[in-house]
């Protein structure tokens, strides 16, 4: 009771391409989402680097395999759509907003907005640090107060630091790094950085 399969050489090419677009999702992030929900992450992790993606209302209910109750789009975006957005907000590393396009009065489309969720990525954080601590930035050590790529950031906060003594530097340029110590910091500056 054996039977052999095998794929077509001619799907070679098309085999070879999903391994580059296949999206893999931690499984932390969508274990605490409901059916609806996890579509849309998978949906929208897949367009995460575009910041954007549109749907077709009638299609997206389509793939989401919505009951009838729900294709009234009142129904639809009460029971699917917020609390999708709702679950993504509160547990994975995504969440979106929505604009709706209209014909007349009908909502016919939809459009993503992904955004990166940084209360869950803070809260990764602080499991794994320790809780952030209260400062005054006259307590900011000089060697970070003072380092180029690093001063200058009005918005937010580029020294956040932990319980557990380490702390996340934001530089300028967007990007970020957590040290353990700030000797590792001085280390980096000293033989990495130019200061």
């Amino acid at each position: 009771a054996k039977f052999k399969v095998s794929f077509s050489k001619k799907l070679k090419p098309y085999l070879l391409e999903l391994k580059g677009r296949i999206v893999i999702h931690q499984l932390k992030y969508i274990i605490n989402l409901s059916s609806y929900s996890i579509r849309i992450y998978q949906m929208l992790k897949e367009y995460e680097n575009f910041g954007v993606r549109k749907f077709n209302v009638v299609e997206l209910q389509q793939v989401l395999q919505v009951p009838n109750s729900y294709k009234e789009y009142s129904k639809f975006k009460q029971a699917v759509l917020n609390i999708a957005q709702k679950e993504m907000d509160e547990y994975t590393d995504i969440t979106f907003i929505f604009e709706e396009e209209k014909e007349g009065k009908k909502v016919v489309d939809l459009i993503f907005k992904i955004i990166k969720n940084k209360k869950v990525k803070q809260d990764e954080e602080e499991k794994k640090y320790g809780s952030l601590i209260e400062f005054e930035e006259s307590e900011i050590p000089e060697i970070i107060y003072g380092h180029k790529g690093i001063r200058g950031i009005k918005k937010e906060n580029y020294y956040v630091p932990f319980s557990d003594g380490s702390f996340k530097i934001l530089f300028e340029d967007g990007s970020e790094k957590i040290f353990k110590s700030l000797k590792q910091f001085e280390y980096a500056v000293n033989n990495f950085w130019e200061y």
